[in-house]
């Protein structure tokens, strides 16, 4: 995967120094292990050399039998197996020690690294450019100037001219479902910033992305291609790209979180980690993967999920000091940079927000996720990327996802706010949209193709203001993400010099489509798609989390409860208020001011006379940590016996939709629920935060 390089920004050192280390330094650790054993015992350092053997035959066994989809027993059995079996024909027959078995491995050794580093896309990162690759790229080089040229021509200006500024964003993983309402419009109340600049601009609401990997769907945006088979997010596999195109017109800034597209002697670029720290990093990144590749699923679970984010998998721990994240550094220096130059200039950032690991509040301020207290994948599909039946942590998994949005809508806020203050907002053109969306939907992907997740997993927003637009305009018609570059050429006057994918949705001949291609792959064929179905989608959303802000702090049938004291309620049977337990140490010492700000907290609520400190069983388990037996109609509720009164304060944790009228009336008689349980029951489902 070269892209995992890529985005992360290894160079050609850092890539030979990993190879050499998983190849020559780890079995050269094994010897000197061996060596110091023999010192003691030849026997020990035989045993040892068995032991090692059997380990690496092993990790050869577990990927294929991971695959197989085999319960952990049998595949632990099965690992165990090949593994003395194969240590007893390794001790037994000596061919298999041989000098012409060794020199098959030595040569195998070398084959799989020359593999790695010339076969696949990695050698563009690693090798030289060869002498034709040479000519091809100042064959390029000419073809750039030659273009620069025939844009300015065509645009008739030189850098001198007095453009519009151009603000283009690109967040990550943001359907534009997560910014609807029922009524298909912005919700301007948890999304107020989205809703401010739909307000003056025109909103394009059946946009769609053409790719469900960020590698391939932010080329597609700034090239207006579709995404093409074995290319990098790079400039030399991308060089016909918005940068290269207004470079003779614009001022470049630019802040890519997963491309290279940006020519370096035109765009600023950070100054690398120093070696040590991205040799650090990018071991202890590996470290993880190669977990996720030899465990089998129930134990590669409990490790750091590795499809949140591109690098710093394993997260800092409750100790660790706060630290800002490097979204918020590098939100905070494109605001920054958000200044009056004397050259017209195209501001550029993607970032990957709303996309995981989702830690933000709509306030500003994170807050430690739940897997850093007690550790576990935070992986938001752990089944194999895959969404279950409908349970309580799927639905949290959308309420932190929607949150983060509330961040997003902040940061925008932010950029709007900042291109006032400098008199840049009326002049200026803006554009807005997303790489891909997210699906939420039960037994689908969170990020593949499916005809029940297509709705989430491709639309997104794509709103663009004009400079001085006031009103605000809707356009129902089909666009693509490969439309955006094409458009705002055509909005600057500028003619493209190549042939692009993508149409101008401002061009008056622009032709309407009558379906969408979707690639779930660079090069595979594309999926064509007719109709989205979004209304299915923004049903379940507003079920589950209303429409309004404090929603979502009130998911599950017990969210009337938010906001009101303990002593305004009526608790059923002995003992009076409950008692709660919670499990975290993160309520020690809050500080209210700070940055972080513990908000995902788990524990157990129990009513007086039954639970941990009466030393009978609890009542039930917050965020379903404790024992569960499972009802009628595909429920699950808390433990078999609950004490008396249990029932009204047990989360039932209500996993499947259809049939929990009949489910809860079953476990809370009429005469024994409060009116206000009972709406909050009759509008969602689910347990409380």
């Amino acid at each position: 995967n070269a892209e995992f390089f890529v985005v992360r920004g290894s160079m050609p050192g850092d890539i030979l120094l990993l190879v050499v280390l998983a190849v020559f330094l780890v079995p050269s650790g094994l010897c000197v292990i061996e060596a110091i054993a023999r010192a003691c015992s030849v026997r020990l350092e035989r045993f040892l050399h068995l032991v090692f053997v059997g380990t690496l035959l092993a990790m050869i066994v577990l990927p294929p039998a991971k695959r197989m989809g085999l319960p952990l027993p049998l595949v632990l059995l099965a690992v165990a197996v090949v593994a003395i079996v194969g240590v007893g024909l390794y001790r037994r027959f000596r061919p298999f020690r041989s000098r012409d078995a060794l020199i098959g491995l030595m040569l195998i050794v070398v084959a799989f690294p020359v593999h790695f580093l010339v076969l696949t896309p990695v050698s563009k990162l690693v090798l030289p450019t060869s002498s034709v690759d040479a000519e091809e790229m100042e064959a390029e080089e000419m073809h750039a100037d030659e273009m620069k040229a025939e844009v300015s021509e065509a645009a008739g200006v030189n850098a001198d001219t007095n453009l519009p500024p151009v603000v283009f964003i690109v967040f990550d993983a943001l359907p534009v479902v997560s910014l609807m309402d029922a009524r298909q419009q912005i919700n301007d109340q948890r999304y107020p910033h989205f809703a401010e600049l739909a307000q003056g601009a025109t909103w394009y609401r059946n946009a769609t992305t053409v790719a469900q990997s960020t590698t391939d769907a932010v080329p597609a945006i700034l090239t207006g291609n579709y995404p093409a088979e074995k290319r990098l997010p790079t400039l030399s596999d991308h060089p016909q790209n918005i940068f290269t195109l207004l470079s003779s017109t614009y001022l470049l800034k630019a802040s890519e979180a997963a491309t290279q597209l940006c020519p370096k002697e035109l765009c600023v670029v950070p100054e690398p980690e120093p070696m040590q720290a991205r040799t650090r990093s990018l071991v202890s990144d590996v470290t993880v993967v190669l977990g996720h590749i030899l465990l089998p699923t129930e134990l590669s679970s409990t490790l750091p999920s590795i499809t949140e984010t591109w690098k710093d998998f394993v997260a800092a721990g409750p100790q660790s000091e706060p630290v800002r994240s490097f979204k918020e550094l590098q939100i905070d220096s494109f605001i920054h940079g958000l200044q009056k130059h004397d050259r017209p200039t195209f501001y550029f950032l993607h970032v990957v927000l709303p996309h995981g690991r989702w830690e933000f509040l709509p306030s500003g301020k994170s807050y430690v996720p739940l897997d850093v207290v007690a550790p576990r994948n935070s992986s938001p599909a752990p089944a194999g990327g895959r969404w279950q039946q409908e349970r309580w942590s799927n639905i949290q998994d959308q309420q932190r996802h929607l949150l983060q949005v509330g961040f997003v809508d902040r940061v925008l806020g932010r950029i709007l706010d900042r291109l006032r203050s400098e008199d840049l907002y009326d002049r200026s053109m803006i554009v807005v949209t997303a790489d891909h969306g997210i699906s939420f939907t039960p037994w689908t992907s969170r990020r593949v193709f499916s005809a029940q997740g297509k709705a989430e997993i491709m639309s997104v927003p794509l709103l663009i203001k004009l400079p001085g637009q006031k009103e605000s305009q809707l356009d129902e018609r089909v666009a693509e993400t490969i439309d955006i570059l094409p458009t705002v050429a055509d909005l600057l006057g500028i003619e493209m010099p190549w042939t692009v994918d993508g149409t101008s949705l401002a061009a008056f001949e622009h032709a309407e489509r009558d379906s969408r291609r979707f690639y779930k792959n660079g090069g595979d064929e594309p999926i064509i798609v007719e109709e989205l179905l979004v209304e299915k989608a923004l049903e379940r959303q507003s079920f589950l989390f209303g429409t309004r802000p404090q929603d979502l702090f009130a998911v599950g049938p017990w969210g009337e409860l938010v906001g009101n004291a303990p002593g305004e309620w009526e608790i059923p049977g002995p003992g009076g208020l409950p008692e709660v337990d919670l499990d975290s140490a993160l309520l020690r010492d809050v500080d209210p001011s700070a940055d972080v700000m513990p908000s995902l907290i788990s524990g157990q609520l129990a009513a007086a006379g039954c639970g941990i400190h009466s030393g009978q069983e609890p009542c039930g388990p917050l965020q379903g940590r404790g024992s569960r037996r499972r009802g009628r109609g595909g429920g699950k509720a808390g433990p078999a016996r609950p004490a008396p009164g249990a029932e009204l304060l047990d989360p039932q944790r209500v996993e499947h939709w259809g049939r929990r009228d009949r489910l809860l009336t079953r476990r809370f008689p009429q005469d024994r629920v409060s009116r206000t349980a009972r709406r909050a029951d009759e509008r969602q489902s689910g347990c409380p935060a």
